[in-house]
């Protein structure tokens, strides 16, 4: 109901506006749990590169750790691997690594 609704919307346009710490984790934390069930297709590019896009400006090792979480549950949907390798995110998580 909430991504029918714009929920991830709302929730992707927050953590890329913000320059509030407490709410950049809140709504990573959300995303993370939204991306827990079964999120459907079509939100898979634009979460990935707004995480992306987070995981590479971030240095806080907490939000890293929320938006981290989120790709997790992205990835663990075994079928949509390789959508996200098409996506080019694996260099970025490599480069975190560093």
């Amino acid at each position: 109901m909430i991504l029918k609704l714009g929920g991830m919307e709302a929730l992707l346009q927050t953590v890329n506006t913000t320059s509030d710490n407490m709410v950049m984790m809140n709504g990573l934390w959300a995303i993370s749990n939204l991306c827990k069930g079964r999120l459907p297709l079509e939100f898979y590019e634009i979460v990935t590169l707004t995480l992306a896009k987070i995981i590479q400006r971030e240095t806080d090792l907490s939000t890293l750790g929320y938006a981290v979480s989120a790709l997790f549950y992205l990835l663990s949907e075994g079928s949509k691997i390789q959508k996200l390798i098409g996506i080019g995110i694996i260099p970025l998580l490599v480069s975190c690594l560093k």
